[in-house]
């Protein structure tokens, strides 16, 4: 079955099975029935190559007695490929009853920097705008993104409210903002892409397609697309509480987008966590990471 006939069939009153979810025999079963709608169109945008459907898909408890709150989160892939398909972790997060919206967004040789910062914003109006008919709480939304995807969490963080970096969609009436955000190795200083050591030496071809050209000749928007340089420059009164996951050994993304953005997090009185796993590279598959994340975003979602 294709996943777009899927989607027509889950769109009516279907229960995935645990073993469906779960994925391979070792993974934790959730204790709750899911439903899941795959590849839902949320909005239209143009880009380069013509125009793109934007699509999510969703994973929600059933039986829960009342709206569930809600993880939206944002793939990685070096913001030029990837996919919103099985987020990690995903039985951990249902065990409690909470749904994960899983979203597309355009790539860099699609749209430059803020179109994937828009897109991923639509996406939250657009789930707020359709919440009733969902069963999700539109006041209880978090974040959560890994690599290129963490980059976009956070940046939605430290902008909330911040017009130029809301963009525009037929839902902009409803709020983009959220009550907590988890960046797994994301990085936070893409104007240092170019005099970064050897360690995160990639970023040097990727953050050029990013803002739209050399960092040299760009680099108000490789600024404007630093979480970082945000927190420094506004400081972080309106961000939510952050959480920040990352590996000692990643050579694509180095610890310091980490360190850095945490410690300016906390020196202007925002609430920042940050887990550093000396022995992991760019690939946070760890049970430690795992159990963190979900700690966090239990925390946040159910405090409310």
């Amino acid at each position: 079955m294709t996943r777009r006939r899927f989607l027509q069939a889950a769109c009516l009153p279907m229960l995935a099975s645990p073993a469906s979810i779960a994925g391979t025999p070792s993974s934790p079963k959730p204790r709750i029935a899911l439903k899941v709608l795959l590849d839902i169109p949320f909005h239209r945008v143009p880009t380069r190559c013509g125009e793109r459907v934007l699509t999510l898909d969703l994973w929600l408890p059933q039986d829960t007695g009342g709206p569930v709150p809600l993880v939206v989160y944002i793939h990685g892939g070096a913001w030029r490929e990837g996919t919103q398909y099985r987020p990690p972790f995903r039985p951990r997060l249902f065990d409690d009853s909470i749904g994960i919206a899983a979203v597309t967004y355009r790539f860099s040789h699609e749209a430059p920097f803020p179109a994937m910062l828009h897109d991923c914003r639509t996406a939250v109006r657009w789930l707020r705008a359709h919440a009733a008919a969902i069963n999700i709480d539109p006041q209880r939304f978090a974040l959560w993104g890994i690599s290129a995807g963490g980059h976009l969490v956070s940046m939605m963080g430290v902008t909330q409210g911040i017009p130029e970096f809301e963009g525009s969609d037929p839902w902009s009436s409803q709020s983009s903002a959220v009550l907590a955000v988890c960046n797994w190795c994301g990085p936070t200083d893409l104007s240092r892409a170019m005099v970064d050591p050897v360690p995160g030496a990639e970023m040097r071809t990727l953050v050029p397609q990013v803002i739209g050209g050399p960092i040299e000749t760009h680099r108000e928007v490789a600024l404007a697309a630093s979480p970082l340089h945000h927190v420094l420059t506004r400081g972080a009164a309106a961000s939510p509480p952050f959480l920040i996951v990352q590996g000692g050994r990643d050579d694509l993304v180095p610890d310091y987008h980490a360190t850095r953005f945490h410690t300016a997090l906390r020196e202007a009185g925002a609430d920042s966590e940050l887990l550093l796993l000396p022995e992991l590279g760019h690939s946070l598959d760890h049970p430690e990471a795992a159990r963190v994340t979900r700690e966090f975003l239990v925390k946040h979602l159910r405090s409310r």
